[in-house]
């Protein structure tokens, strides 16, 4: 448009050059109307801006002093042109450029508004008990934390001012909702938690107190949500009169129950210290099981090093049983010396599996170590007649005997050959008859056990060996006292594991056949 006016204005100065002499008054009349048309045209721009309201055009006659009405189809050029409204170019222009920022601010709001007006909470039944939950809450989360963001920045704009109330009304309405759904879903997630737990009859008879307690706020939990589903709107959900005093009771009772359970748990864990191994989560199960001990058998892995499951007999025709052995990881079963009833609280009869496993170690130790010295030829069909672990056990302390007496000898009786050859030539044989042994026709479990035997056996070899190459002749050297040794006490009637001036009784944790590392110089130290 103003390429248009300058383009007919240039046109017009020239015909006006050509006509000089005539001195047509409509020719100088002419020239005017364009140049006020030319100077009108930023201002005709600006005041057809969409972002224009009331109190902006209420600014603009304030400016030129006069009065109109923008939407009367007579607001013509002409009234532009009368009220000389291109004198105020720029006064206009200010106005208009603050309508249209403020425009943003006036849009930003609206979809504030638009989207929290009808924004509804995704409440669903959980378990059929006449409760409800609060299921996807991410999207709601991400509007709330983008909304709020949004407002703070709003208020700190100048141009808010015109929308300061609306502004005001939906920071305090966000913070609201905020609020209510953190602490409800905190809540809920307590009380799920919680509620998993008091499912269980054996808890809510070891625990009264907070049994009751969780039932009252049970039904407490259910009005509430289910009036919150009914309600569905999040702004009427969130606003509801006594919402928030009423989940900060509940969130406050569900900690002390929470606190009053971690004194039972710890409790428990006292009672039976294997119990700070695995998780609350874990705990709660197996406490919940104390009566079903085949419901606890999948955590005895968990609990024990490697009894994968104790071998459970039922008592006649009773719901009662009695724990008859132990089972490792790799298949291999131990029978306890003696059977013990599983029954009373679960710490206790878990207790009796861990001192009759020590028990029946110690004794079986003791058999293997007298039938290995009646077999000092035939250690290959040895080791598949007892468990590995004592097999392996009664091996390293046969190998400390036949190293000490051979030191000893050396000593004493100041002979000149080295006796230990004649104990690294006898473990040399040993491994040739398991080097046959493991080539025919084993099962698994035996397989595994001489496979562990031949591991130990080819490092009691090396380190036989190598102290043979030292020359080593003293039970003090530090070539022999560096070296894990097994011994069986006769006055403790134990067995003790010493190395160099330390020394500890054996465990007699069940280990069954599990794999062992392959003794080196690195992995030894």
């Amino acid at each position: 448009m103003e390429d248009v006016a300058t383009h007919i204005l240039k046109r017009l100065n020239r015909l006006a050059h050509d006509l000089e002499r005539k001195n047509w008054p409509i020719i100088p009349f002419t020239r005017n109307r364009l140049e006020v048309f030319k100077r009108s045209i930023p201002v005709i721009h600006e005041i057809k801006s969409p972002a224009l309201r009331e109190r902006h055009w209420n600014n603009i006659f304030e400016t030129i002093g006069s009065t109109f009405d923008p939407n009367d189809p007579a607001f013509t050029f002409e009234v532009i042109v009368s009220y000389a409204m291109e004198r105020y170019a720029e006064e206009i222009g200010e106005i208009v450029s603050t309508a249209q920022k403020e425009l943003i601010v006036e849009n930003t709001v609206k979809a504030i508004r638009e989207i929290w007006t009808d924004q509804k909470l995704d409440m669903a039944p959980y378990k059929d008990r006449g409760h409800f939950r609060l299921k996807t809450v991410g999207e709601l989360l991400q509007n709330l934390e983008d909304h709020n963001v949004s407002i703070s920045a709003l208020k700190g704009s100048r141009y808010a001012k015109p929308f300061e109330e609306e502004i005001n009304y939906w920071e305090k309405t966000l913070t609201q909702i905020a609020y209510a759904l953190e602490m409800f879903l905190n809540v809920q997630r307590q009380w799920m938690y919680l509620e998993n737990i008091f499912l269980g009859e054996d808890i809510r008879k070891q625990l009264p107190k907070e049994t009751r307690q969780f039932d009252e706020i049970n039904k407490i939990w259910a009005k509430l949500t289910a009036t919150m589903a009914q309600d569905s709107l999040a702004i009427a959900a969130t606003h509801r009169e006594g919402l928030i005093p009423t989940l900060k009771d509940l969130s406050e009772r569900l900690e002390l129950i929470l606190k009053s359970l971690e004194i039972f748990l710890e409790a428990k864990r006292q009672a039976f210290p294997r119990f700070y191994f695995i998780s609350n989560d874990d705990l709660l199960e197996i406490l919940g099981n104390s009566k079903n001990p085949e419901l606890v058998q999948p955590h005895m892995k968990k609990l024990f090093d490697n009894i994968h499951k104790i071998k459970l007999n039922k008592i006649g025709y009773s719901n009662r049983y009695e724990c008859a052995g132990m089972y490792a990881g790799d298949g291999e079963y131990v029978e306890f010396t003696k059977s013990f009833n599983v029954e009373g609280a679960v710490e206790h009869w878990l207790t009796d599996v861990e001192t009759n496993m020590r028990i029946t170690l110690k004794f079986l130790l003791k058999k293997t170590r007298d039938d290995l010295r009646r077999n000092l030829n035939r250690r290959d069909k040895w080791i598949t007649e007892w468990p590995g672990q004592t097999g392996i056990t009664s091996a390293q302390i046969q190998w400390t005997v036949a190293v000490t007496r051979a030191l000893y000898a050396s000593t004493a009786l100041r002979m000149k050959k080295n006796p230990l050859k004649k104990v690294r030539r006898k473990l040399n044989k040993i491994l040739n008859k398991f080097s046959i042994a493991i080539r025919g026709n084993l099962t698994k479990i035996q397989r595994l056990k001489i496979t562990s035997m031949v591991t130990n056996e080819i490092h009691a070899r090396d380190v036989t060996e190598r102290m043979y190459r030292k020359d080593c002749r003293d039970l003090n050297g530090f070539d022999w006292l560096q070296q894990l040794r097994f011994y069986w006490d006769k006055e403790e009637n134990d067995c003790i594991v010493r190395q160099t001036n330390t020394f500890f009784l054996y465990g007699y944790e069940y280990l069954g056949n599990s794999g062992r590392l392959v003794i080196t110089p690195l992995s030894e130290r």
